[in-house]
């Protein structure tokens, strides 16, 4: 049986308005999506978190029904964001869980603000090391770069295969939905806005790289990518291992950048699993309360 989410506005300081689904109860989960998506994003994965989670997914500043607010998208407006959103609704500790640009995002706040973050965990994130797909890269140059990425964009075969390794296995609601995201109001802005303050043409700006502080989290860290990325290469895990060797590193093959979507049933276990075991190694780590003596009459 699903768990079926319901939809709440926030407003968080500084940004305005922020739509966000909710669904399930238990310890709160947080979900980052990427650039140019919605919550909509998670709709294969959120009522499987929901069996044992509350479950959080904002539409991101920029995206969906949340506030564009006029301001430069760069890496630390995105964390005043992920706090502020936890401010506003309540949350003191979240596992944490962020796709691709989301991913970066997720990351960069368990680096900025450890003591919210319960567990991190991470889908083909950026932020591990600076090779993007040359679209991204081309959409970075100022002026001319849309132009270079849609002339790049022409002599590819489109949206879908450029996400997924097996396009036409993709459940067709969620098919129709992300092309609905890539077409909405704004959208183009909202990305060329992030792109121009994150990526280069050599592609993330090495100030973005994440990996020192990956190195010093002390949170648990689960990361999952698809083997077939096209958008952000799966060589990344290596340096992820690295830098964390506890980290749990998962690759899925037959799978690109989206293995949320590509491979739900695969990725939901992996992660209610790693969220499991996150609860029950806190669980142990919590001092018994003092034994009461009982008094024999």
């Amino acid at each position: 049986m699903q768990t079926p989410s319901s939809f709440h506005d926030v407003t968080v300081p500084g940004i305005g308005r922020i739509t966000y689904a909710q669904a399930g109860s238990g310890p709160p989960v947080l979900l980052l999506h990427g650039l140019g998506a919605t919550h909509a994003i998670w709709r294969l994965n959120i009522p499987a978190l929901a069996q044992d989670h509350t479950v959080y997914a904002p539409d991101l500043p920029g995206h969906g029904d949340s506030a564009s607010p006029k301001l430069p998208y760069t890496l630390n407006f995105g964390v005043r964001f992920a706090a502020a959103f936890m401010d506003a609704a309540g949350l003191d500790k979240v596992a944490l869980v962020g796709s691709s640009m989301g991913g970066l995002l997720a990351l960069a706040t368990a680096v900025r603000h450890p003591q919210r973050i319960q567990a991190l965990a991470l889908a083909d994130p950026a932020g591990l090391g600076r090779e993007l797909a040359r679209p991204m890269r081309l959409a970075s140059v100022p002026l001319i770069g849309p132009i270079l990425a849609a002339l790049e964009m022409r002599f590819r075969p489109g949206l879908l295969p450029s996400l997924f390794h097996h396009p036409d296995r993709i459940d067709p609601d969620m098919a129709a939905e992300i092309n609905r995201m890539a077409s909405a109001p704004g959208i183009r802005s909202t990305a060329l806005n992030v792109l121009r303050h994150g990526v280069s043409l050599g592609g993330l700006k090495p100030s973005l790289v994440q990996l020192d502080g990956l190195r010093h989290l002390s949170c648990p860290v689960f990361i999952v990518w698809g083997a077939e990325d096209r958008i952000i290469p799966v060589a990344h895990t290596q340096l992820a291992r690295q830098a964390m060797p506890s980290a749990q590193v998962h690759v899925l093959p037959e799978c690109s950048h989206l293995p949320f979507i590509e491979k739900p049933q695969a990725f939901n276990s992996l992660l209610t699993n790693f969220l499991g075991e996150v609860r029950l190694r806190q669980a142990a780590a919590v001092p018994a309360p003092p034994r009461q003596e009982r008094q024999v009459l």
